[in-house]
């Protein structure tokens, strides 16, 4: 009893796992707390090799001014079938600047605060969603999206999924169509924040906005933590900048990586905005062009629009780019097909498929050519020069969620070597989504902090009048150079 650092460390050592094992191998970049951790058992648990692990984390947290809090989710054994299973919400904070002190909460959360947590829908309802033309039906206008298809595909059906109250099975947020309203996310707050407030407030660099570095766990990856609301109302975005990671050992060995970077880059950015799409029934996407072409504004690079944006072009280029930016339709499965199979089973609940799903939509490089790329495929790229990616797509920071994290695009993009990840909880929008990246790039041409880019074009939509289902899917995971102290 009481030996949280102990604790945290056990909880590390089984979280993203996997992930983590896979981007080491492809990974010249040495983690020395990663290969520590891995000795802890057979160390039973020495003090002074904790001691040393927990000095490399507040390192860590100094290193990127940011104070990091780690989630996990912790089920009761039950004694009996009779007994009430209780689930604690664990926490610990390692704040920034603070000497290698960890602190730690705990709380219990019961059945009905999850199920708060797992029923908000925070998508817009005229979103960028991916639309499938059918015959004698008409496509909504800004969504593209037939009503037959409506009926088929919930907005939030088919990516917010979460483990359910009562198995390992996974099942969506719930699919209802009402937006948000302004009270909705106090209790969020009340739960996952208020707790350890107090810890983080008003740490880090003189005068520079506090940042918070969130490892989630179990369903709090579907929590938007940035729309947050204090009980005076404010967003959390607007205290902190915000950003996540899959696990300390992942962030340790992304933030060896990002510092290794050269200060300039070496490469033009490679930026994609709506394909020409493979298949007649998935709509094109007007908005993504725009929003592509002003990202290209920005940045300069390379441009690759309709029949031009393929997926060799793709493949060939991403490799060579710093900074790539996909504006186009995603998948939760491999196919179009597979991807209104996964939406049903991510409804009905399904167990034990942990195939890593999920693809981008682009133009045929040939009449034998799919235009989809898949995560597998994307998992096979060399993204060890891409500093940061944006997948501007619905739904990319979404898949199933297991012990070893989110079984997606996102995890694929991990392991082809991207450090730092743009991606998007539900559905969005073209109009706010177009200036949204407008501002984000503007910060990250001068900056290359995608975390504090991301927070400065979030407070511009939320000074614009937009509500929050417009702008808080989008999340920053993983470590931009711009994100650490040198």
């Amino acid at each position: 009893l009481g030996q949280y650092e102990s604790a945290l460390l056990v909880s590390e050592m089984g979280r993203a796992r996997a992930l983590r094992d896979l981007m080491k191998s492809r990974s010249s970049v040495e983690s020395d707390f990663s290969t520590e951790i891995s000795q802890l058992f057979v160390e039973n648990f020495k003090q002074d090799m904790v001691d040393r692990l927990c000095t490399q984390l507040t390192s860590l947290a100094n290193q990127l001014s940011a104070s990091i809090l780690i989630n996990s989710v912790v089920e009761e054994p039950k004694l009996t079938s009779q007994t009430r299973q209780r689930r604690w919400l664990f926490v610990w904070v390692i704040p920034v600047g603070k000497g290698g002190v960890i602190h730690f909460e705990r709380k219990l959360i019961s059945c009905e605060e999850i199920q708060l947590i797992l029923e908000e829908d925070y998508h817009s309802i005229t979103s960028r969603d991916i639309g499938l033309r059918k015959e004698k039906k008409t496509a909504d206008a800004k969504t593209g999206v037939g009503d037959d298809v409506q009926s088929t595909l919930p907005p939030s059906s088919s990516a917010d999924v979460s483990p359910t109250l009562s198995s390992n099975a996974v099942h969506p947020i719930s699919s209802t169509t009402s937006s948000p309203t302004a009270t909705q996310p106090f209790r969020w707050y009340g739960i996952l924040i208020a707790p350890i407030i107090h810890h983080v407030r008003g740490l880090g660099a003189i005068g520079a906005t506090p940042r918070l570095l969130i490892i989630p766990h179990n369903f709090l990856f579907s929590v938007p933590f940035a729309a947050l609301r204090d009980p005076d109302g404010n967003f959390l975005v607007k205290e902190f900048v915000i950003s996540y990671a899959p696990s300390l050992s992942i962030l340790d060995l992304l933030a060896r990586k990002s510092s290794s970077m050269k200060s300039e880059q070496r490469s033009i950015p490679f930026i994609v905005g709506n394909p020409v799409m493979p298949l007649t029934d998935i709509v094109q996407l007007p908005g993504a062009e725009e929003e592509a072409t002003t990202v290209h504004s920005i940045l300069g690079g390379e441009l690759c629009l309709n029949e031009h944006a393929t997926k060799q072009k793709v493949v060939s280029s991403a490799a060579h780019s710093p900074v790539i930016h996909l504006a186009t339709h995603a998948l939760l499965g491999d196919s179009v097909a597979e991807h209104l199979e996964v939406v049903k089973a991510n409804k009905e609940g399904s167990n034990g498929d942990y195939a890593v799903r999920g693809a981008v939509v682009l133009a045929k490089t040939s009449s034998t050519c799919s235009g989809i790329l898949t995560s597998r495929e994307v998992q096979e790229l060399d993204l060890s020069d891409c500093e940061m990616i944006t997948l501007s797509c619905c739904r990319t920071a979404c898949g199933k969620v297991t012990g070893d994290g989110i079984l997606g695009l996102s995890r694929a993009l991990y392991v082809a070597g991207a450090m730092c990840l743009v991606t998007t909880l539900w559905p969005i929008e073209d109009k706010p989504t177009v200036q949204l990246m407008r501002v984000f790039y503007t910060h990250y041409s001068s900056s290359r902090d995608a975390a504090s880019s991301m927070r400065n074009a979030m407070l511009s939509l939320i000074s614009s009048g937009y509500s929050l289902e417009h702008w808080a899917a989008f999340c920053i995971s993983g470590v931009s150079p711009g994100m650490l102290q040198r």
